[in-house]
């Protein structure tokens, strides 16, 4: 197992990981407190996790009394663990397609499969909730990339 560990910068901007030996950085710009946790490294690939937290701030107007995950952070929680299995400086340049099919909620498990063609990352999220460890589909989502620094 591979674990992705973060630390806060002095200067706020960038949070340092790393992935094996291997140093990368996230950018500090997103609205989740946590981050992805490698699993599994495929050949085009890897898998990750993602716990939501009860006390993430997306969560407290997203709905008042029935806290839901929202899509956008599906999609955030995509494009990190797409950035765990890319190489080289690249930069999101679109979402190219989101689907949503279950509800996310606080303290379920998400597990991102992400697989790597090129600039492109098809990531397929399951989410699993309970004691039971039920788990199903909760979106298809298909991330582009370009060359370059963030902006």
């Amino acid at each position: 197992m591979v674990d992705a560990m973060t630390s806060a910068p002095a200067d706020g901007r960038y949070a340092d990981a790393t992935v094996g030996t291997q140093p990368i950085q996230f950018s500090l710009a997103t609205p989740l407190t946590g981050r992805p946790r490698v699993t599994e490294r495929h050949a085009d690939g890897v898998t990750a996790i993602y716990v939501v937290d009860p006390a993430e701030l997306v969560l407290i107007g997203h709905f008042p009394g029935f806290p839901i995950f929202p899509g956008v952070c599906l999609i955030e929680c995509a494009h990190q663990a797409a950035l765990l299995a890319l190489s080289g400086n690249v930069t999101l340049a679109a979402v190219e397609r989101a689907r949503f099919f279950a509800p996310v909620f606080p303290g379920d498990e998400i597990t991102a499969r992400v697989a790597v063609a090129g600039h492109t990352c098809r990531a397929e999220l399951s989410v699993r909730r309970g004691a039971d460890g039920h788990g199903e589909d909760a979106a298809l989502i298909r991330l582009r990339y370009r060359e370059g620094e963030h902006r």
